[in-house]
This record gives structure tokens, sequence and C-alpha cells, in this order.
């Protein structure tokens, strides 16, 4: 059936929306009221959240890696300490006394043996490849008379090994013996002394403090 309201349009019953529109622009507006409320929020909180969180781990990587740096800058330091350190105990352990390897000499010199002057060499830098070579100990040497063997008997006394005791050779690798001649003295009574040398030649540094710290010593003696 057909209505048809005659009244005139101000004195009709104002028309409502359908329900169901009704319920669909709340919807929309509630949809989009949302969707404005997130954008703010991701702008405004979560984007600034997060670039400050990146922030902060790019600074702890950085510190991270300083600290990494500086934990090698120390342990190398550490290491070239510990470097000088036993460098310095291996030149204390191995150092000469000479005060006390002229006194233990002075003690081996027989009564017919007396020294003219000792000359000491300095330690050799080691050329690259080859081994190094310690200090060298020269004794120029007059001997009374004309018997030879007083020198050889001189020498083995240098090279002698008295267990339990600091040895004045313990130090010393070999001895070399260049030669002596005959020199003419008026005032002894044979008249003649052999003028002779010694050179003794010294374990390196390294090796001297090896033996001390080992509490052993090695000895290499030249063939006369």
């Amino acid at each position: 059936m057909i209505r048809i309201n005659l009244l005139p349009p101000e004195l009709r019953a104002p028309e409502r929306t359908p329900f169901g529109q009704m319920l669909l622009i709340i919807g929309g507006v509630v949809l989009v009221a949302l969707s404005v409320i997130m954008l703010i929020a991701v702008h405004l909180i979560w984007l600034p959240a997060a670039t400050r969180l990146t922030e902060e781990r790019a600074a702890l990587r950085v510190q991270k890696e300083r600290a990494a740096k500086g934990n090698d800058v120390l342990k190398a330091e550490i290491t070239a300490f510990e470097h000088r350190r036993k460098t310095i105990q291996d030149i204390f352990a191995g150092r000469t006394l000479w005060a006390k390897k002229l006194d233990q000499l002075c003690d081996l010199i027989p009564d017919d043996i007396w020294l003219d002057r000792v000359e000491l060499r300095e330690a050799r830098t080691a050329a690259k490849g080859q081994e190094p070579e310690g200090p060298q100990l020269t004794l120029y040497c007059h001997v009374v008379g004309q018997d030879e063997s007083r020198i050889a008997d001189f020498l083995r006394t240098i090279k002698q090994d008295v267990a339990g005791k600091e040895d004045f050779f313990d130090d010393f690798l070999y001895v070399e013996r260049p030669g002596w001649k005959a020199e003419e003295f008026r005032d002894f009574k044979e008249q003649v002394a052999y003028a002779f040398t010694l050179m003794l030649h010294m374990k390196p540094l390294q090796d001297r403090a090896s033996a001390v710290q080992s509490g052993t010593s090695s000895r290499t003696v030249n063939p006369e």
C-alpha cells in the first residue's frame, strides 16, 4: 500500500537516518580517529623512541670498540713492559762483576808470572744470521825463565773447575793463546822471561743469564 503524506514540509516529522547507515558512519569516524591517533603516536612517540634507542646502541657500540682498542693498547703495553722487565732481569742475572772477577784472577796468578796489563773489548753486535759475540778479556803477561810448561800450568789453573765454588772461568767460553816470545831481564836470576798473551772469550750476555738461572755452566777450550 502506498502512503502519501499531504502535510506541508514544515509540518512533517523529520526523517531519521537508518540505523545501519548510522553505524557505518560512526565506524568510519572511529576508524579515522584511531588512524589519526596512531599516526600521531608513531611520529611523536614511537619514532623518537626508536631513533633514541638506535643512537644509544650506536654510542654503546662505539664505546665498546674504543674499550676494545684500549684493551689492545693496554695488552701491548703490558707485553712490552714484561719484555723490558725480563731483559733487565737477564742483564742483572748475567752481568759480570769485574772487581770480583779480577780478585779471582789475582788469586790464580803464581809467583813466577805477572800481568803487564789487562784489556776488555766490549761485546760485538751480531750481524744478521750470526751468533752474538760476547766480550773479550785479554791478559798481557810475563813468566820468569824459559820454561814453557809454566804457561801451560797457568792456563790449566785459569780453566780449573773447583766443585762447589764459583770459578773464574765460569763466564768464559774458550781461551786463545796467540804465542809468546823471549825477552831479556838482567835483574832476574834467569835473565830471560817469556812475554805471552791470553785472550779469554766470554759468553754472550744471554748465555750467561741462562747459565745463572739454570745453575749450570758449559765450557769450551780451544786446542792449544
